[in-house]
């Protein structure tokens, strides 16, 4: 089961990367500037699509439970972001 988690976090961690990059290229973002001169977003795309579809052939309870995990533990940080010690809210809000 941890070579599976593992597994699932790397898969995941790369799917995320490129689909940031895809993202960051499609909104044509001024500040997004890769380095590499032939740079195109349908291989980020293709990437970011190729680490969800290989995570779930791989193995799929495994990468719907980390997915499920992830998701709690985003929303808990979230919450403890947004609000503080005293109740108030901090000015993320």
């Amino acid at each position: 089961m941890f070579a599976a988690v593992v597994t699932m976090f790397f898969l995941y961690t790369y799917g995320m990367v490129n689909l940031a990059a895809f993202v960051e290229s499609f909104d044509e973002n001024p500040l997004f500037r890769p380095s590499f001169h032939f740079y195109h977003r349908s291989p980020a795309l293709t990437g970011a699509l190729g680490c969800g579809v290989t995570a779930f052939l791989n193995n799929p309870s495994a990468a719907v439970s980390f997915q499920h995990h992830c998701e709690e533990a985003m929303a808990n940080l979230a919450t403890t972001l947004l609000v503080s010690s005293s109740g108030e809210a901090d000015m993320f809000v």
